[in-house]
């Protein structure tokens, strides 16, 4: 899968000014579609935490996003696991002050104690947790 990074223009003033000063996480962001928003929000002015299980995914985005002048940091992140998930959102606020967004890219099939396995159908899927995990873990109180 070609990385969309390539193609990324330079962050300029003129154009970070809709998400300047918000944090980001973008589960799923070490390629793919969750890649190229996590790129599109830097590029829009957000600091941006990539979380992916991937650590090399992780610091290829970064790199991208930094070196078009974007700001991100990684955060490998397995969004089955739920400690992992809790680490990665207190790891965004006490990295930026904030957690203003949350793209929940990633999918998890249950968690390592509890899989559900693909094949599941759409009353288990309800069921699993992995990736609405993360939005759970993102509300205050």
């Amino acid at each position: 899968m070609s990385s969309t990074s390539n193609n990324m223009p330079k962050a300029t003033v003129s154009n970070q000014l809709r998400l300047a000063g918000r944090t980001a996480i973008v589960t799923g962001a070490g390629r793919g579609i969750g890649r190229a928003i996590a790129e599109h929000y830097a590029r829009e002015g957000a600091r941006v935490v990539i979380a992916s299980r991937s650590a090399d995914g992780c610091a290829a985005a970064v790199e991208a996003i930094e070196g078009a002048g974007g700001t991100a940091i990684a955060k490998p992140t397995n969004v089955g696991i739920k400690s992992d998930v809790v680490d990665m959102v207190r790891f965004a606020v006490e990295t930026y002050g904030s957690l203003d967004i949350l793209v929940n890219n990633a999918q998890s099939w249950g968690t390592r104690d509890q899989p559900t396995g693909r094949g599941s159908g759409c009353a288990r899927w309800a069921r699993c947790g992995g990736t609405g995990r993360a939005g759970r873990s993102g509300r205050p109180g």
